[in-house]
């Protein structure tokens, strides 16, 4: 076999192993990432779910509690079958099983 062949067979293989490490790069990423947000998630539920409160948290306060971003935290409460306040001008949480939506005539 030529120099060249080798060579040529020796780019594939390497090209081929890089592939498969970013792959599992992403993938381990991906994995820490939702144990991460399952926790949030547990966390926010409980925070939320606390009788002692209304049940309306700001989103401040709740990012805070998860150490995630106001974006992040967002996803996260809708997610977990969350909603924003209607008649606030802050930006307050609650989860819809307990204030759901007002009922409309539309």
């Amino acid at each position: 076999m030529s120099d060249a062949w080798i060579g040529i067979i020796g780019v594939a293989v390497g090209g081929i192993l890089q592939i498969g490490a970013n792959w599992l790069m992403h993938y381990l990423a991906e994995r820490k990432q939702a144990g991460t947000d399952a926790s949030r998630k547990k966390l926010l539920k409980k925070a939320l779910s606390n009788p002692s409160h209304t049940g309306w948290m700001r989103i401040e306060t709740l990012a805070h509690l998860v150490g995630a971003s106001l974006e992040h935290t967002r996803g996260l409460l809708i997610a977990m079958n969350a909603r924003g306040s209607l008649n606030t001008d802050k930006e307050m949480w609650a989860l819809i099983s307990r204030q759901p939506l007002p009922e409309t005539d539309e």
